[in-house]
């Protein structure tokens, strides 16, 4: 078996963040057939916890703590933040769907970065009452790939940074 044989590729579960030149922040999130600028670094006075920079790898982090959370079936749903504006955030709403499965459902908020700390990144449902969803940006997804999907991009986020 090698390396990267029984890890779900992003790219199947229907989620990927890449680099884009075309974008300011060279991110893109593609959630299924859309695309939005990716900004995964939160601006805040606590820039540095515990030894890590409130980086990508963070909001990764953040992201497989709350789809843990949802795995085991404390909570109806996850908030899963990919834009962070001075004006409003880009969120991704992920909710069980059917038998194992989960809808992935991107949106905004009017919350922007800066009314945002990092502990709300694991508790976003209680900040983000106002997620406006877009139209026809969702999927449907086996929480297992997504989950290993996101595990794929956190690491790969850890090792080119």
């Amino acid at each position: 078996m090698t390396e990267n044989e029984g890890r779900a590729s992003p790219h199947l579960a229907g989620l990927t963040i890449e680099p884009d030149k075309a974008s300011p922040y060279d991110l893109v999130l593609k959630l299924g057939t859309s695309r939005f600028e990716c900004i995964l670094e939160l601006d805040h006075p606590d820039f540095v916890i515990g030894g890590g920079d409130l980086d990508a790898t963070f909001t990764l982090d953040c992201w497989l703590s709350q789809l843990d959370r949802l795995s085991s079936g404390d909570g109806p749903v996850a908030l899963l933040p990919f834009n962070f504006s001075d004006q409003c955030t880009g969120w991704l709403r992920v909710r069980p769907a059917r038998d194992g499965f989960v809808e992935v459902q991107a949106g905004w908020s009017n919350v922007s970065q800066y009314d945002l700390g990092p502990s709300d990144l694991t508790a976003a449902g209680l900040r983000i009452l106002d997620f406006e969803p877009v139209r026809n940006a969702r999927i449907e997804r086996p929480l297992d790939d997504l989950v290993a999907a996101v595990a794929t991009l956190r690491e790969s986020f850890a090792i080119n940074p």
